[in-house]
């Protein structure tokens, strides 16, 4: 990330901090509270996420049953999918072109489901 702070460029990583002294900017490390907020902050975020992912979910409940019954799956197993592709182990995007009809949600759902595995690291 570039920072442009009076004039000067500095490339700011992650684990990186720049402070303003006296008109210089100086880079430092995060401290341990800086991080424990970001983390805090990626948690919420992910949290929130999931929430969306859900309500996306929740809006064809006529497939989602379909899908249980077909493949045998509980809410539980259908929770474990969704964690397994945050986690990278299942690609959402394989699963919908073996689908064959579209739903403008599964779209939406994948791009969620990239966010969050963007936010833990995993994308």
């Amino acid at each position: 990330m570039k920072y442009d702070s009076n004039g000067n460029q500095i490339q700011v990583t992650e684990g990186e901090a720049v402070d303003d002294v006296n008109g210089k900017s100086i880079e430092r490390g995060l401290t341990s509270e800086e991080r424990d907020k970001i983390k805090k902050g990626r948690e919420k975020a992910i949290e929130q996420l999931k929430k969306l992912r859900k309500f996306e979910i929740a809006k064809h409940p006529r497939v989602v049953e379909f899908a249980k019954n077909k493949y045998e799956l509980t809410d539980a197993d259908l929770d474990q999918g969704l964690e397994d592709a945050d986690n990278g182990i299942i690609k959402l995007r394989e699963i919908k072109d073996q689908i064959p009809f579209g739903i403008e949600s599964f779209e939406k759902i994948i791009k969620i489901t990239d966010e969050i595995r963007k936010l833990k690291g995993q994308a």
